[in-house]
């Protein structure tokens, strides 16, 4: 852990070898510079503010977040709890207590952007495309399901999957997403079921679903809905012209 302290104004007076380490100044380089000085420029005002407010309402401990940029360039970030020194009711200065979280806000960032390129392509696809918790809730629909079965995205969160399929397709798909759900290691599910639309009538979907349960931010499943009921119809149809011909 990096460990400094400040005076009142907030120039290091003290600092352990980790924090020489991370910023890669040399402590007569440290000594006197101010905090503000190691963080990323547009972070200062806010670091500024945050660490103000401490001082005015004499806060014993706060915990913050922000990037330095050490002595070679390189960003790093990092999470720190500060205690104000407090004497005779007065704040002397502060101390801190930091740890390198370079890592996990690397990790944040791509997921966020992971989770952004997802909706974006979510909300184009033609298919309707859901997420679903382990209980098979749906936390996340796309606005596919109004084009195909006539329910808005909005109506259906926090509605069970399959509330809406035909009685006598229920169990295969509920047998099926039993396996998917118990067994990370288990194929992607793809069935065939009646789903009603919202005006009473039937629709084919084909559904596809994957399993990922086990992931860490999700912990559901990902499925996917494609609505073939006219190639279905033209299917059923081809068959009659051909049994009428063979007649």
């Amino acid at each position: 852990d990096i460990i400094f302290r400040t005076d009142v104004s907030g120039r290091f007076i003290f600092f352990n070898p980790a924090a020489l380490k991370l910023t890669n100044y040399a402590a007569s380089e440290l000594i006197g510079k101010h905090f503000t000085e190691l963080i990323r420029p547009d972070h200062r005002v806010e670091a500024e503010r945050f660490y103000g407010m401490q001082f005015v309402k004499k806060i014993p401990v706060t915990y913050y977040e922000f990037p330095i940029i050490n002595k070679n360039k390189v960003e790093i970030w990092i999470g720190q709890q500060v205690q104000s020194i407090i004497d005779d009711g007065q704040v002397i200065g502060f101390q801190a207590i930091a740890r390198d979280i370079t890592e996990r806000k690397k990790a944040e960032e791509k997921l966020r952007y992971e989770e952004h390129l997802f909706r974006t392509l979510a909300e184009q696809s033609s298919d309707i495309i859901i997420l679903v918790n382990r209980e098979m809730v749906i936390t996340y629909e796309n606005p596919a399901i109004e084009k195909v079965l006539g329910f808005k995205a909005e109506e259906r969160i926090g509605a069970h999957l399959f509330d809406h399929v035909h009685p006598d397709d229920l169990n295969l798909i509920t047998e099926a997403s039993s396996i998917l759900a118990n067994d990370k290691d288990a194929a992607t599910l793809r069935a065939e079921v009646r789903v009603r639309h919202r005006d009473g009538s039937w629709r084919t979907i084909e559904v596809t679903a994957n399993n990922i349960v086990h992931d860490e931010f999700i912990q559901g499943g990902l499925v996917n809905l494609h609505d073939i009921t006219e190639r279905k119809a033209a299917e059923r149809a081809l068959r009659e012209s051909e049994t009428q011909y063979r007649l």
